[in-house]
């Protein structure tokens, strides 16, 4: 057991420099069971693996120098992670198609890295950060000084390009991680039959199985066992050095020997423990990826609901009990990723993992050219046809992702919920599912939207979208649109789930430019769009009898560019007006000001994005507002110009940018 203790106490001085106040919590809760049950030496030691945690994962190599030597540890068709002097660095892999254990050096200039992230959407930033990349290094020069013979992306890509667009794309997400989730393989997504797989590889289990399963009926089990593991080289070299796999692999090996030549003198979770700490000592940042979380925690979550299975002896029940509680121990997760649980998933996961089985199976033989390619394409497309089916039946309820307290409330109550099956106390048992259904019930009610306003200006990038909330009733200003990325579903979608958004009531466009409405159509495919609104005829707008949008731009008519025909609206909640300008420019300012001298204004959305076009002197001096929004993204305008923050800053307006500050947000109780 002091190898498990070890393990997790070393994991938990590692993720404290994250969320100290939470973590010396959880070691103090695991401090005191410890002391409780176990010598006072012991937890001494453990104490000094904790502060060891700790100290390790303050260190931050950050060498400066003219020219770096290193190895690529990880590589992408787009970027490389390099290592040199035990620092990694991210590095553009576009025009050089290095790869994993290729040795380089490169001369050229580091610097901290910096992505545009937008709301509720996949933050690359931190995913590189939480893998211990910090800087980014830009090539002047780089000279290959030996090439790995293997060259990794080649072979997935031609392994890839054999099949059809279809089947390329199911293979890509189910053997290979793939990332980039399109129209074809997006249905899986979306049944949550994708990232839960990358993380946790769970389906690589499976796959051995299938294998062991196979050579069975020629082999022993025991070389049955070791065979399957070396079929599995090819796949092995691709994705190396994935994580779940590097784990698997080397996890069932190790198992095969104490199995097989030590006569199981090792318990399994021992086993777990001793590769969390190889890991760990190999690179520290494994503790921060939920990689590496889902795959050592899931083993012991699986031997201890195994356990507490036993106790039925009836195996339909124990498969059924199994499954369940699994899928109960995955929720954190699926929220976070997913912002919402789907109710079927358990079922989708039945029906879809002896497609994903055979199909993997099928492919993994492709690579030594056995021909089945002309079996898994029409498997691809049913099963492709199938979740298309299936997305058609909404069966999620929408949750916020959890806090980090909430998920250790919601764990303690699994496992002593766990602890209760083992030891038969079923009324007890019974009390509390019917507890921790009440409770999550509760959760996924959107009832503090029923008593509360919201006007939150999303981060969307380089455009507009602003999100009216008046209770139930949700109110959508301009969509927001990027060209290279879909605001509609990656960040709108999201975000609106995580708050509990079923629907809009009203969606308004203030003008016909792509930046304010080019994720319309793709949101629209996701969420219904109750009214649509484009036209100043439609104001004012009375919504509920109690709010009322005003359109301050009644001079379209006269206006010649696009931007000056943009819808320019206000209005007031909680004894605060807020005004939206669009993209109006400083022409339709001055309009304003002459038509309506007695316009008040305490929350100004800025207009065009910052840009001196808008946002004259005259009109801030005008309005006298005391907050500013400037919704704006990674351009190459300059926005937002110099000229609009020295002047709201002369003013002493207090300036936010969804830039920098991320979604800005406005909330307050309806009574």
């Amino acid at each position: 057991m002091i190898v498990i203790f070890i393990f997790i106490g070393l994991w938990l001085g590692l993720s404290t420099k994250n969320n100290p106040f939470f973590y010396i919590f959880l070691f103090a809760i695991f401090l005191i069971y410890l002391l409780a049950r176990y010598r006072k030496k012991k937890c001494i030691s453990l104490i000094g693996i904790y502060l060891i945690g700790i100290c390790v994962s303050m260190i931050q190599p950050n060498w400066k120098s003219e020219e770096y030597l290193g190895i690529v540890v990880e590589a992408k068709p787009s970027y490389v992670i390099f290592s040199a002097r035990l620092e990694k660095m991210y590095v553009k892999n576009d025009q050089y198609r290095l790869e994993v254990g290729d040795i380089v050096s490169i001369n050229g200039e580091k610097k901290p890295i910096h992505f545009s992230h937008y709301e509720s959407s996949f933050n690359f930033e931190q995913f590189l950060k939480d893998k211990g990349v910090k800087n980014e290094l830009k090539p002047v020069s780089l000279q290959v000084h030996f090439a790995n013979p293997i060259r990794s992306l080649e072979i997935k890509e031609n392994f890839l390009n054999r099949f059809d667009k279809n089947t390329s794309a199911i293979l890509n997400m189910l053997l290979f991680a793939g990332g980039e989730i399109d129209e074809i393989s997006h249905p899986f997504e979306q049944l949550h039959l994708g990232r839960l797989i990358a993380s946790s590889g769970f389906f690589i289990y499976l796959f051995i199985n299938s294998f062991t399963y196979l050579l069975s009926f020629c082999f022993r089990k025991k070389w049955a066992k070791l065979l399957s593991l070396f079929l599995l080289t090819p796949y092995f070299v691709i994705l190396f050095p994935r994580f779940a796999l590097m784990r698997i692999v080397l996890l069932n090996i190790i198992k095969w020997i104490n199995e097989y030549l030590l006569h199981h003198n090792y318990h399994h979770l021992q086993i777990i423990a001793t590769f969390g700490i190889f890991f760990l000592v190999c690179d520290y940042h494994f503790a921060y990826q939920d990689s590496f979380v889902l795959g050592f925690t899931m083993p012991f979550a699986f031997y201890y609901i195994t356990r507490a299975a036993k106790r039925f002896h009836s195996k339909a029940v124990r498969s059924f009990l199994q499954t369940f509680l699994l899928f109960i121990c995955f929720i954190p997760f699926e929220i976070k990723y997913y912002h919402e649980i789907n109710l079927f998933t358990c079922l989708y996961q039945a029906i879809f993992t002896p497609f994903f089985i055979v199909m993997a199976v099928l492919a993994l033989l492709c690579l030594y050219r056995i021909p089945f390619i002309y079996l898994i394409s029409p498997l691809a497309h049913l099963s492709n046809q199938m979740a298309k089916f299936f997305v058609s039946f909404h069966s999620s309820i929408y949750l916020p992702p959890l806090s980090e307290f909430e998920t250790l409330i919601f764990y303690f109550v699994f496992a002593f919920l766990l602890y209760l099956i083992s030891i038969s106390l079923f009324p007890l048992v019974k009390t509390i599912c019917g507890c921790a259904i009440l409770a999550l019930s509760i959760y996924s009610l959107p009832i503090k939207n029923w008593m509360t306003y919201e006007i939150s200006f999303v981060n969307v990038g380089q455009g507009d979208s602003t999100l009216l909330r008046y209770r139930n009733t949700t109110i959508l200003i301009d969509t927001g649109g990027l060209t290279y990325f879909d605001i509609g579903k990656d960040v709108l979608y999201s975000y609106l789930k995580a708050k509990r958004i079923y629907k809009i009531d009203y969606c308004i466009i203030t003008h016909d430019d792509f930046d304010h409405n080019g994720a319309l159509s793709s949101l629209a495919t996701y969420l219904p769009i109750h009214h649509f609104i484009d036209s100043s005829d439609s104001f004012p707008l009375t919504i509920n009898d109690q709010l009322t949008l005003y359109n301050y731009n009644n001079f379209i008519e006269r206006a010649n560019e696009t931007n000056n025909q943009s819808l320019v609206i206000g209005f007031v909640l909680d004894k605060r007006h807020y005004l939206l300008m669009g993209d109006a420019s400083e022409k339709v300012e001055t309009l304003i000001i002459e038509n309506y001298p007695n316009i008040e204004c305490d929350v100004l959305k800025v207009g065009h994005h910052g840009s001196k076009s808008s946002s004259s002197e005259r009109f801030i001096a005008f309005l006298q507002p005391e907050i500013a929004i400037i919704s704006v993204g990674m351009n190459y305008y300059g926005h937002p110009h110099s000229e609009v923050i020295a002047t709201l800053e002369k003013y002493d307006v207090k300036i936010y940018r969804t830039d920098i500050d991320g979604t800005i947000t406005f909330q307050n109780f309806l009574f």
